[in-house]
């Protein structure tokens, strides 16, 4: 009888593990369109990583929060849409997912850190500027101050000396900023398979 109540139930207590996951995703793409600008310039590690967004799992499916370029929802470039939505886009030649265990306390943590920034109206930020306010962000801009909200899980922005072209562009001689590969100096994302994931994509 003890087998038949445990072999009934196993079945109940996997479901709950899978949605009472604590885990967070880093979700990366690449296009062809930004690569060489953005990738083979400004990353240090994955040079195919050109927009990135911080994922959960909410219900059955991957949800990832991102600042968008070109898409906004309430007049804000902070959008959440669900996996497939994230990858559909023209010129899509890369995808990765990252996983970070975390604790339940520091999951609650980041999403309220998400919250606080969803109630304000923001604005891509084109100038990729640190020190322009907190209503204009970029994408991993974004994600770091997320990630940041953790205990232990601090971020230095990388700093680039500017020559030529760039530096007519940005218009100053040194640059501040977060790559969209910078999580990746932490040893604890651990790169996923995607077709593996326990959930809808």
């Amino acid at each position: 009888m003890k087998l038949y109540i445990l072999f009934f139930l196993m079945p109940l207590f996997i479901f709950c593990q899978v949605k009472q996951n604590n885990d967070i995703y880093i979700i990366g793409r690449g296009t062809i369109s930004k690569k060489k600008f953005v990738g083979d310039i400004f990353n240090n590690i994955n040079k195919n990583i050109t927009h990135i967004g911080i994922g959960f799992l909410e219900s059955d499916s991957l949800m990832v929060y991102n600042v968008s370029l070109d898409k906004r929802i309430k007049n804000s470039s902070l959008i959440v849409e669900g996996f497939a939505d994230f990858k559909n886009v023209n010129d899509l030649f890369y995808m990765g997912v990252w996983k970070l265990e975390i604790s339940k306390t520091d999951l609650l943590i980041v999403k309220e850190r998400i919250k606080e920034i969803q109630k304000k109206e923001i604005v891509f930020d084109s100038r990729f500027d640190l020190d322009n306010g907190d209503t204009n962000l970029y994408c991993s801009e974004f994600v770091q101050i997320v990630i940041n909200s953790i205990d232990n899980y601090y971020y230095f922005p990388t700093e680039m000396i500017l020559k030529n072209s760039l530096k007519t562009i940005i218009n100053k001689d040194t640059f501040l900023y977060f790559p969209t590969d910078f999580f990746l100096v932490n040893n604890k994302f651990q790169q996923v398979d995607i077709n593996q994931l326990n959930f809808k994509l």
